[in-house]
């Protein structure tokens, strides 16, 4: 029985093959990333503005009006997706209502 020769490491790591330069990992595509760094930088966060100051009580009291609308339609036992044509809101707004309008129950 022949012995087989001991195992010989070929290459350290897939990117250090011999003839390619080694490029870096880049956190998710973050430029300015420095890879010694323990913790990459954040991302902003999408979201308002500094500036943003939220919705103005005109907003609100429409938004009010709207709610109060929706419970009488529900009541006379129109389809959520009727409520949000009569409305002039998205289906989205209309669960929404709905969902408040159970918890008040």
């Amino acid at each position: 029985m022949t012995a087989l020769p001991p195992p010989r490491a070929v290459y350290t790591t897939v990117a250090a093959r011999p003839g390619h330069s080694f490029v870096p990992y880049r956190w998710r595509g973050t430029p300015g990333w420095d890879p010694a760094s323990a913790v990459p930088p954040r991302k902003p966060r999408p979201g308002p503005g500094r500036g943003h100051r939220g919705a103005t009580p005109e907003q609100v009291a429409r938004s009010r009006e709207r709610q109060v609308e929706f419970a009488r339609l529900r009541e006379q036992g129109r389809s959520l997706a009727s409520c949000a044509r009569a409305l002039g809101v998205g289906t989205s707004t209309v669960q929404k209502y709905e969902q408040a309008r159970k918890a008040a129950l």
